[in-house]
């Protein structure tokens, strides 16, 4: 296996000072959208796709509203797919084996399954968007959940890319099916989603561009946090910052160390590393 991350020590010294200058000194070269819900959203400069007229700005403010029963962050699991001991089996019947049941592909589905439930224990816990000050609606449970994903991602890379390319796709194909869904639980008719999707798309190559240039440095993953995951919001505190790398950082080291197989990628609960 490849081992492409090593372990960073936060330096959790850093003032609110040196934090803020960080932020306000970057020249990243990143456009930002601004959709008139005053949401920010990080992308590539080089896209010749952004759009940067105001009829390309999300006019309809529903994907902001709060749902109080707080049933925007359930995950329905798929009931379809092989749990962690079904995969395990060293006897595997010939019949289902004949048909495929167990070939590369079929598992790196099933593996996709597993991997996206155990990122919804984390967009869908409430304490995340408490800690973080975020909003409970489709654009905070975006951000919680691309940061993982990309996490996940970064841990698949160990594999190398030939292990891990297939299960990359199917991993990003279970999110966006749950982002469908999301934007439909939030009252946008059927017709207008796809609209939202290519916006939310350019959103999520931009988060994972800004990431992977911060994987080894935590000033850089502070500017980086900032402009994505908080959407270069004026209220955040540094505290929410540190915080947030900090979590990064424990989930790169947990992922990398402690996970020796693909199907066994979980994530240390929120509350956790918040005191370790």
């Amino acid at each position: 296996m490849i081992n492409i991350y090593k372990q960073k020590t936060i330096n959790l010294s850093l003032n609110n000072k040196v934090v803020l200058n960080t932020i306000k000194s970057s020249n990243r070269p990143f456009s930002i959208i601004n959709y008139n819900n005053n949401r920010l959203f990080c992308t590539s400069s080089n896209n010749n796709k952004d759009i940067n007229n105001n009829e390309s700005l999300i006019k309809d403010e529903k994907l902001n509203n709060v749902d109080p029963s707080i049933i925007l962050l359930k995950y329905e699991p798929n009931v379809k797919h092989m749990t962690k001991e079904e995969m395990k089996k060293d006897e595997r019947p010939w019949h289902l084996r004949l048909m495929g049941f167990y070939s590369k592909d079929t598992l790196s589905l099933h593996n996709s399954y597993n991997i996206y439930e155990a990122i919804t224990k984390q967009s869908s816990d409430i304490e995340f968007y408490k800690q973080f000050g975020l909003p409970v609606n489709v654009r905070s449970w975006f951000a919680v959940s691309v940061l993982n994903i990309w996490i996940s991602y970064v841990r698949l890379r160990k594999e190398g890319a030939k292990n891990s390319k297939q299960i990359q796709i199917d991993l990003y194909d279970r999110f966006w099916e749950d982002l469908e869904k999301k934007i439909a639980l939030a009252g946008i008719k059927r017709r207008f989603i796809p609209k939202y999707l290519r916006e939310f798309y350019t959103s999520y190559l931009g988060s994972l561009i800004a990431y992977d240039e911060a994987l080894f440095d935590d000033a850089t993953l502070v500017n980086a946090i900032w402009r994505n995951f908080f959407a270069m919001s004026e209220d955040v505190k540094t505290e929410q910052l540190l915080n947030l790398v900090k979590y990064v950082r424990y989930q790169l080291n947990h992922l990398d160390n402690d996970v020796k197989e693909v199907i066994n990628i979980d994530y240390i609960p929120i509350n956790k590393v918040k005191s370790l």
